[in-house]
């Protein structure tokens, strides 16, 4: 009886390896023609020498993008009236610079301004702030969202889920004081250890709930935080902080457009790539043979008389994961719906709702993807 017992079980797993092999061929046909866009690594939010407390020098922003193959950076320096004009613009070493703004808080917001317009000039409003950016073609993204209200954040082209400065500083002062004495530590240089969680994550599920609202990563890099006051090794350089987070665009070009309707649009994702380099995740849906990225709003038929229209969610860690140790997670409006262990997970869904994915590695927070919306037609 054992042995017939076993018998049944491998020939029940051998059926479901059949199945998921021919339905994981299928999917691949629905893609074999479609060209997946280029993946952009960048960084946004961080400061030089531009802004009243760095002094960070421009040189060392594009030696630490050569050195960690950043191909944006999003400069968002203090606001001044002569920083438009001061702010670098362009491609320098292959790497395209945006000249953005931090426009001061008001009311618990924190505006970023992408890019930041010529003759701007921020009043003591964010909401006319918000109104004037986006008259001029640019972006209001909400940081340091650890200061703003909930219903404030819905009126942001986009919002900071992590922001490395104020990540570290919102530790106990026990908790400081043992990140400080951690940081003395050789092999803790990158400051990974302070990366168990990521504490805005149940906010942002909570405003996905309804409506996607992009996110991104925040360095807000000043490049002078030194373990001895100003002296000893820094925490906070360029070069180490690229290591830790970045914002990645899906586009067929960068430039500054693609930039900017990238992460209005949310066809991004964010990665904490201290636990590993994340070019090549992707997650998408396959609906009547064409492909979504997130940022797309996917309509299928629901009608009485004809059979439901299927949407294929695909997530697909880098190629270099570890399937043992990497967790992958697709999520409906704020909760989990599927989780599985391994490089490739697929759910077929046919309700409407805000999807989006997430990749954990051995219990840290790696990859997360902006949402692909499914309506009803």
């Amino acid at each position: 009886m054992k042995n017939l017992a076993w018998t049944l079980a491998l020939r029940f797993l051998f059926f479901i390896a059949i199945v998921l092999l021919f339905a994981y061929i299928s999917y691949g046909q629905s893609i074999k023609n479609y060209k997946f866009p280029n993946d952009y690594r960048g960084i946004i939010h961080l400061h030089s020498e531009l802004s009243h407390d760095s002094d960070g020098k421009f040189e060392d922003i594009v030696e630490a993008g050569k050195n960690n193959q950043i191909d944006f950076v999003v400069m968002t320096d203090h606001w001044s009236p002569e920083l438009y004009e001061k702010s670098k613009k362009g491609f320098f070493e292959n790497i395209l610079f945006i000249a953005g703004a931090e426009i001061s808080k008001n009311e618990g917001i924190t505006i970023l301004a992408l890019p930041l317009p010529n003759n701007f000039t921020p009043e003591d409003d964010w909401k006319r702030n918000v109104a004037s950016l986006r008259k001029q073609g640019s972006l209001a993204l909400a940081n340091h969202i650890e200061f703003s209200e909930t219903g404030q954040l819905v009126a942001l082209d986009g919002i900071e889920i992590i922001n490395l400065h104020a990540h570290i500083l919102q530790q106990s002062k026990l908790g400081l004081i043992y990140t400080y004495f951690q940081a003395l530590l050789p092999w803790n240089w990158n400051l990974a250890y302070i990366f168990n969680d990521v504490p805005n994550l149940p906010r942002w599920r909570y405003l996905n709930q309804y409506e996607p609202l992009p996110a991104f990563a925040g360095n807000d890099t000043h490049d002078n935080y030194r373990l001895f006051y100003k002296i000893g090794p820094k925490l906070g350089s360029y070069d180490n902080t690229f290591k830790l987070i970045t914002t990645h665009i899906w586009a067929n070009e960068l430039s500054e457009k693609s930039v900017i309707e990238s992460v209005k649009n949310g066809q991004s994702y964010f990665a904490f790539e201290i636990f590993g380099k994340s070019k090549g995740f992707r997650f998408y849906a396959i609906n009547n043979e064409s492909v979504f990225l997130p940022g797309s709003i996917v309509s299928q038929t629901r009608e009485k008389e004809t059979k439901n229209q299927k949407t294929i969610l695909t997530v697909q860690a880098p190629p270099h994961a570890n399937p043992r140790d990497t967790t992958l997670r697709i999520l409906k409006n704020g909760k989990a719906i599927k989780e599985g262990r391994g490089i490739l997970l697929i759910e077929e869904i046919s309700e409407p709702g805000v999807y989006y994915a997430e990749i954990w590695k051995d219990g840290k927070p790696w990859i997360f993807s902006n949402s692909i919306k499914i309506v009803d037609r």
